[in-house]
């Protein structure tokens, strides 16, 4: 072999190491995308016993990091409606077959911004945010939805419904995960 022969062949090998490289890089960060965020939300509810016409009320939100990124939450919104006890169960005009919660009960966002600029959980951490209120003793159901940003792009949410029964200290979960891809 001469030299020449030997610097092709070396110039070779390098394109195809190249190759190879990038199309690992290509798989492993692109598509199983281990980069992106993995992100399990919860919502717990815990309604007490009735003080006068109110009921004390705890919404937990549970952030469960499964991903290999910290994630930091910057805005968590908390929405809640409800459909009071004497009242009959109507359809969403234009959402059917969605129910309609006519009473506007809560929409705030959950992380205290006099105090705290953001909220982050690291990868393999799981973080509680309690938000305590009370809502009016006369509701039946009440819908729960809490929401967060990936980005400007992709937002999460989890949303359930709850039936506010006489019995207190029962809590009550969702889980929902997902993937943005």
């Amino acid at each position: 072999m001469e030299a020449e022969e030997i610097k092709i062949l070396i110039s070779a090998t390098q394109l195809i190491i190249v190759l190879v490289g990038a199309a690992w890089a290509y798989f492993r960060l692109w598509k199983e995308g281990i980069h992106r965020p993995r992100i399990q939300f919860e919502i717990e509810f815990n309604p007490f016993e009735h003080i006068d016409k109110e009921r004390p009320v705890e919404f937990r939100i549970i952030i469960n990091n499964k991903g290999l990124t910290k994630h930091q939450f910057y805005k968590i919104n908390l929405r809640v409606r409800g459909i009071g006890a004497g009242e009959n169960l109507e359809l969403w005009k234009g959402n059917e077959p969605r129910l309609l919660f006519p009473h506007k009960l809560i929409d705030t966002e959950v992380i205290y911004k006099q105090k705290y600029n953001y909220v982050f959980v690291e990868p393999g951490v799981e973080q509680i945010l309690n938000y305590n209120t009370k809502l009016p003793s006369s509701l039946r159901l009440i819908q729960v939805r809490a929401e967060f940003e990936y980005d400007r792009s992709k937002n999460h949410s989890v949303e359930r419904i709850f039936e506010l029964r006489t019995t207190h200290n029962t809590v009550y979960k969702t889980i929902s995960t997902k993937n943005p891809s």
